[in-house]
């Protein structure tokens, strides 16, 4: 029962945690990430939970938290995160679209293919290659919807840091 009170209260309140999360970073992307790191946090304690209420109060506290432990994050490590550099990274590749893109690309897919998964391979394509929903994927991998909302967020992170280190590294 506990873990119905933590799930309906984060989809009823989703769109606005997702919004404080990302006015506090800047990014859905991050906003994204903070969400499911706090969803997944609360979901191993969610038998303490004795009400929906509960549950809302937690979640926002915990979403607020995520954020402002990602922003110390960025102060510690600024060149991990940055949406500047992102702009700049989209800047340059637009000025020269077709040797980035295509070697940007090539790049990525061997990050992928090196540093994920199996499970996290096979998410990330059905997700963001086919488009497939976080429900229809967990139905097919016998898993909960949230555990793969998690493996793709650290899939992402993952692509993320090791592409930003081997390109601070070859500055």
């Amino acid at each position: 029962m506990s873990e119905d009170f933590l799930t309906s209260a984060f989809v009823r309140l989703r769109t606005v945690l997702k919004g404080t999360a990302s006015r506090l970073l800047g990014n859905e992307a991050a906003a994204d990430d903070a969400l499911q790191d706090a969803f997944y946090k609360l979901w191993n304690r969610h038998y303490a939970l004795t009400s929906e209420s509960d549950a809302a109060a937690l979640l926002s506290r915990t979403v607020r938290n995520e954020a402002a432990s990602m922003l110390r994050q960025r102060k510690r490590h600024p060149s991990v995160v940055s949406s500047e550099v992102e702009k700049s990274v989209s800047a340059v590749a637009e000025e020269d679209p077709a040797p980035n893109r295509e070697t940007l690309l090539q790049e990525v897919r061997s990050l992928i293919s090196r540093e994920l998964t199996p499970l996290q391979q096979e998410i990330l394509r059905r997700r963001d290659y086919e488009g497939e929903e976080y429900a229809s994927i967990a139905e097919d991998l016998g898993m909960q919807e949230p555990a793969v909302r998690m493996q793709l967020s650290r899939a992402r992170k993952t692509i993320r840091e090791t592409y930003r280190k081997q390109h601070r590294n070859h500055e």
